[in-house]
């Protein structure tokens, strides 16, 4: 209703200032001679010579023969514009109408002042100080490939004797490595909740339709609640994470207690080169020290789906895959070299580790 009576209101105005025609419903005056309002003159014809009509009919003469003369018309005269009231006092309208016209507020000024300093940049001693408990360290056992010859594909140390239970956490349209943990007579309880089933089934695995994160909820599941759930209360498990970034929530919100129980860790850690952001590093920086404190880095794997970036000599892939060991775990014995890397995408061409990521021998 403000609307309308807004409108109503500017047409008004613009009406008085302009003298356009009166509005809808306003008599106007009647053109001078016709008696007929807004019209041109009515046309009249001459009168015969002669008797009329009425009284009979006249000899015909030449005169009454001839063509009546044409008949003389005067142009319409123009409409004066009529006269309007003078516009409505927006004072007199009820205190509801009011705010509707009443003039807006000017705008403030903007605001002047020193131009913001630009955000300090991550230093190399803080780069290194990061990756440098992040080399990889003998395993003292034997590295194997579970899974794929590519994406999907882990390396672990062969040391799995005793492991009760293993969460794959992000099942995508691969689980082989899921599949060759559970041929080991291995439990698996795998969970994501962007897809509405396993692509293979297996007598072992248990399928949660939820992601995870930090909170149990409908959508979302913990680490320590599939762990208690799917496994006995005590018992080593094997824990495999590749979930688009959600795992620096699902980490944190992990228990001290329930991240000892994983012998072993592998993980793909996303978005890597957000460590060179001065306002980022720290939560890096509290996620890996998270995992460091009781486990250590056993291989290394870049991925060559994304970019890397450089800060002088150190080179930081978008994706690199973890996996870790857990400290009271690691060995003496030297298995040889680890199997040879396959690129995630087989199209691209492959990344090879950056020399800054390598542990330099003692």
């Amino acid at each position: 209703m403000l609307k309308f009576f807004r409108r109503l209101f500017r047409r008004w105005t613009r009406a008085s200032r302009t003298g356009a025609r009166p509005p809808r419903g306003q008599a106007r005056k009647p053109t001078a001679g016709t008696g007929r309002p807004g019209r041109g003159p009515k046309t009249v014809l001459a009168p015969e010579t002669g008797p009329t009509a009425k009284t009979g009919l006249a000899p015909k003469t030449a005169q009454a023969s001839k063509t009546m003369p044409a008949t003389e018309t005067t142009p319409a005269p123009k409409i004066a514009a009529a006269a309007l009231p003078p516009a409505p006092d927006p004072d007199t309208f009820p205190a509801f109408l009011q705010p509707a016209f009443a003039a807006p507020a000017p705008r403030p000024a903007p605001m002047q002042g020193p131009e913001m300093p630009a955000p300090p940049e991550v230093t190399v001693d803080e780069i290194e100080a990061l990756i440098a408990p992040l080399r990889s360290v003998p395993a003292g056992h034997r590295l194997v490939r579970f899974g794929p010859h590519g994406d999907g594909g882990y390396i672990l140390p062969d040391d799995l004797d005793g492991v009760i239970g293993c969460l794959g956490l992000g099942v995508g349209r691969n689980i082989d490595f899921e599949f060759e943990i559970a041929e080991r007579g291995i439990p698996v309880t795998l969970a994501d909740g962007t897809v509405a089933g396993l692509p293979r089934i297996h007598p072992g695995f248990r399928f949660v339709a939820r992601n995870v994160g930090r909170v149990d909820n409908d959508r979302e599941v913990t680490i320590a609640r599939l762990a208690a759930d799917g496994f006995p209360k005590t018992g080593d498990l094997i824990l495999k994470m590749d979930i688009e970034g959600g795992e620096f929530a699902a980490i944190e919100a992990l228990p001290d207690d329930v991240l000892a129980r994983f012998r072993i860790i592998t993980l793909e850690v996303h978005w890597l080169t957000r460590i060179l952001m001065q306002n980022r590093i720290g939560a890096y920086r509290r996620f890996f020290d998270r995992l460091t404190a009781g486990h250590a880095v056993v291989h290394l794997h870049p991925n060559n789906a994304g970019p890397v970036h450089a800060l002088g000599a150190y080179e930081i892939p978008r994706l690199m895959e973890f996996t870790f060991l857990r400290r009271d775990r690691l060995g003496d014995g030297d298995f040889g070299p680890p199997p040879p890397d396959a690129p995630n995408i087989a199209s691209r061409p492959p990344l090879a580790l950056p020399a800054c990521w390598r542990r330099t021998p003692d």
